[in-house]
C-alpha cells in the first residue's frame, strides 16, 4: 500500500458509520412508540404519534430539544412540522432497510435529530417511578420502622425522595398522547 492509499484507507476508517447508529436508535424509537401508542402496527402507531405532541409542544415553546431545531430546519424545511419529522425518520429507516441509496448527510441528520429526541425520551423514562423504586420503597418502609441507629435518618431521606418521585411521576404511556397544539 502506497502513501496515498494509506491516507484514503485511514480517512475511510475515521468516517462515522451513521447508518447502523441511526438504525439502532430507530429500534429504540419504534419500541417506545409502539408501547406509547399501544399499537404493534407501524402505520397506525406513526399516525397516532403524528397527531400527538409528546415533547413537541415543549420543543415549540423552547423548553427542550433545541439542538434539533437547525437539523430539522435543514432536513424538513419547517422546524415546527412534527409529522414531517416523523415521516423523514421513517423514510430514512425504510430506505436503509431496503438497501436503497441514501445520502450520507441525510442519514447523519436523521440520526442526530432522532438521537436528540430519544435522549430526552430516555431521560424522562429514567425519571419515572418504576418497579425497582417500588421494591426499594417497600424495603425502606420496613427499615425505617426498625431501630437501626445511624442508618435510620438516611433511610428516611431516601424514602421521602422515592415517595416524592412516585407522587410527581406520571406514566409515560398515559400522558404522552395529548394532541399537538402547534403542528401544521
Amino acid at each position: 500500500m502506497n502513501g496515498l492509499d494509506r491516507i484514503k484507507s485511514w480517512h475511510r476508517r475515521a468516517t462515522i458509520p451513521y447508518a447502523p447508529l441511526f438504525l439502532a436508535e430507530y429500534v429504540a424509537y419504534a419500541s417506545w412508540y409502539k408501547i406509547v401508542t399501544k399499537s404493534a402496527d407501524d402505520k397506525t402507531a406513526l399516525l397516532t404519534l403524528k397527531r400527538t405532541g409528546y415533547l413537541w409542544d415543549e420543543y415549540l415553546e423552547g423548553g427542550v430539544l433545541q439542538d434539533m431545531q437547525p437539523i430539522i430546519t435543514k432536513i424538513v424545511g419547517d422546524w415546527k412540522n412534527w409529522p414531517a419529522v416523523i415521516d423523514m425518520w421513517y423514510q430514512v429507516r425504510c430506505r436503509l432497510i431496503h438497501g436503497e441509496k441514501v445520502d450520507v448527510i441525510e442519514v447523519k441528520n436523521a440520526y442526530l435529530s432522532l438521537s436528540c429526541y430519544m435522549n430526552e425520551v430516555v431521560k424522562r423514562l429514567d425519571q419515572q417511578f418504576n418497579g425497582g423504586d417500588a421494591r426499594r420503597l417497600y424495603e425502606l418502609e420496613i427499615l425505617t420502622h426498625q431501630d437501626m441507629g445511624e442508618y435510620k435518618a438516611e433511610w428516611a431521606i431516601e424514602k421521602r425522595r422515592l415517595q416524592q418521585k412516585y407522587l410527581s411521576s406520571t406514566s409515560y404511556v398515559s400522558h404522552d398522547l395529548t394532541p399537538v397544539r402547534n403542528s401544521p
